[in-house]
């Protein structure tokens, strides 16, 4: 049973019906495309708690969004943020990143010139692709 529609508008209610069922499917969408890029970085500890929460990065007068709980967001946050550290720390590693200090900066330089002189196939490029894409590759705190 679906809850009552309150009509807002002059359209007919079967328009605003098939609009509010519409919504509905767009979120089922939303839910299982997040669950799918949870399973695809093997973060199926985590459940997203989809559901209506105040989210403090819009402006005060329209901060209501469906999405996944804050505490959920902060931890997904940490694990890219914690993955982009370890790969690049990979990357390193490979060689694929020149470091020069700068003011105050590392400037990175070559790296397109590295990457491109790995051929495809190479067991060397194999070894760095299997290390960064694997799946099966651990993320410390799951």
């Amino acid at each position: 049973m679906t809850p009552r529609i309150e009509k807002v508008s002059k359209q007919p209610t079967t328009i605003c019906e098939k609009g509010y069922q519409d919504i509905l499917k767009l979120r089922e969408l939303h839910v299982e495309m997040d669950n799918a890029v949870l399973s695809a970085y093997g973060w199926t500890d985590l459940n997203l708690a989809h559901d209506f929460y105040e989210v403090d990065y819009l402006p005060e007068n329209d901060r209501i969004r469906y999405t996944i709980s804050p505490e959920v967001r902060k931890e997904v946050l940490k694990r890219l943020l914690k993955l982009n550290h370890e790969i690049h720390e990979q990357e390193v590693k490979a060689g694929l990143w020149d470091k020069k200090k700068g003011k105050g900066k590392k400037e990175i330089t070559g790296v397109k010139e590295k990457a491109a002189s790995y051929k495809p196939g190479s067991e060397e490029i194999e070894k760095i692709q299997i290390g960064l894409w694997s799946a099966d590759t651990p993320v410390e705190g799951t």
